[in-house]
Order: structure tokens, then sequence, then C-alpha cells
């Protein structure tokens, strides 16, 4: 009877066990999470968390074709270590050398958790952007876990998702309305110390670029006065600056567009 007993008891143990593993257990990552596809995001690590930030950094127009690089960041959380998935609407996603990813049907995924750098987990990939103009959308969630063997206090979030305008070789977006002004996302998001925008426009004016701290007071202002058509390049060094969350606007006579960014030191 005893040994009866032992054995149902072996059996629980190695039952609780290989639930350990289904749970917390992947040494790599998991795809199909974001939602693109079923949007369950890091269920392995509890419920979706606003303590988490999940972003991309990178440019915002891509010429039909060509390849840029763009980087995931997780910052928040216990963050002892990183994951994520990652997925690309119409384009390819490819990883890059030493970036802790691994490509598993189309989507990146960390090959283990990451160590952070600083305050945040980077993980840098390769898209291709598809042969027709258009949009295209990066989905992702990340996770911020304490790496302590179980998923008890760990934290996720999916990230917002990135549009990336592809335009034809001519320079033509394949959008309903003619676009006159753009303003893209600083790059790189978080930064530390320095980061860089740019912005478009399509005919000569007046251009106001500002910045603006969380209480919405001004702190800087890089152009104030009329512009020619074209694309130009903002650097921003915020070393004599704390930090925070700062926001960066462009202003013409009828047009206003407004971007957040992070500074972490």
């Amino acid at each position: 009877m005893k040994k009866i007993y032992s054995i149902k008891l072996l059996k629980v143990l190695l039952a609780l066990a290989l639930v350990s593993f289904v749970i917390y257990g992947y040494s790599f990552g998991i795809i199909g999470l974001t939602p693109k596809t079923t949007g369950s995001g890091c269920y392995c690590h509890g419920s979706a968390s606003a303590n988490v930030t999940v972003s991309f950094s990178g440019p915002d127009t891509v010429t039909a074709g060509d390849t840029a690089v763009y980087i995931l960041t997780i910052t928040g959380g216990p963050l002892i270590r990183g994951g994520t998935d990652i997925a690309i609407g119409r384009g390819t996603i490819d990883t890059l050398p030493f970036s802790g990813l691994i490509k598993i049907s189309g989507e990146l995924t960390h090959r283990t958790p990451k160590m952070p750098s600083g305050n945040s987990v980077n993980f840098p990939f390769r898209y291709t952007a598809p042969q027709t103009s258009g949009r295209d959308t990066f989905y992702a969630c990340g996770n911020s876990v304490n790496f302590d063997n179980s998923s008890a206090g760990d934290e996720w979030n999916f990230s917002p998702g990135k549009i990336i305008f592809v335009r034809s070789p001519l320079g033509i977006i394949n959008n309903s309305s003619a676009v006159k002004f753009e303003l893209h996302q600083n790059y790189p998001n978080p930064f530390n110390p320095v980061t860089n925008f740019e912005f478009r426009i399509t005919e000569f004016g007046f251009v106001d670029i500002s910045i603006y701290d969380i209480l919405g007071k001004q702190i800087k202002t890089f152009v104030s006065g009329n512009l020619h058509a074209g694309i130009h390049e903002i650097r921003w060094d915020a070393s004599n600056y704390p930090s925070g969350v700062y926001f960066y606007k462009l202003s013409t006579g009828d047009y206003s567009d407004t971007k957040k960014m992070i500074l972490i030191k």
C-alpha cells in the first residue's frame, strides 16, 4: 500500500513540476502573443501592467523594399530580465547579431531572458519594407521579470502599435489625402541624454519646433520662422535637464502635432 501511495505522490510531484515549467520555465520566448494574432500577451507573467512600458524607436518612413534598424525597448517593472514577442503586419523582420532575438514563424522573440542595460532592456532588429507603398504596423508585448524562478511579481505590457509609412521609390506615400507635414518619433526613445527627430514639410512657410516639460512649460525652441520644404532633423542634448517625460511640438499656421519622449538618466 505504501508503494502505491509513493507512486501516486511521485506522479503528483512530476505533474506540478511540469505545470511550473509551462507557467514559468520557458528559457526561450513564445510567439503569437501580440495583438496581431491572439492578443493574449505574456499571460505566464500575470495581467498587463501599466508599470511596464514597451516601445519602438526607429524611422517612421521607409522606402518600399528598403531595410531599417529598429529597437524594441522595455522599461519599468522589476526588470531583472526582459523578454518580448515582436510581429509585423506586411513587411519582414529579422534578427541582428548579438540582439538576443530568434526568429520563429516570421516573428521575433527572445533567445533567453535578457539583462537590462541601465534602466531598460533593448532588442534591436532589422525591418524590410514590403514592395508596395502604404502603411505597415509593428506589434509587440514585453515582460519585465524578477527572474526568481516563479511568476510572482513579474509584470508585462503591450506596446502601442507603431505605424510605418512605406513610400514608393518616387517618394509618394499611398494615403487617401496628401500629407503636407509630418513629425516623426524621436530616436532613440527613451534616451540619455541625446535624441534626434525629423519633421517634413512640403511647402515653404512658418514653422515652430519647441520642447515642453510634463507641466506644459516651454523649455526650448529650435525653430520659429520660415523654412523651405524638405526633411529637417533636430538634435536635442538634454544633459542639463532632469529625467522625465517631455513633449516636442511642431506648429504651423494651420497644423500642429505633438509627440512624447522619455529622458532616463
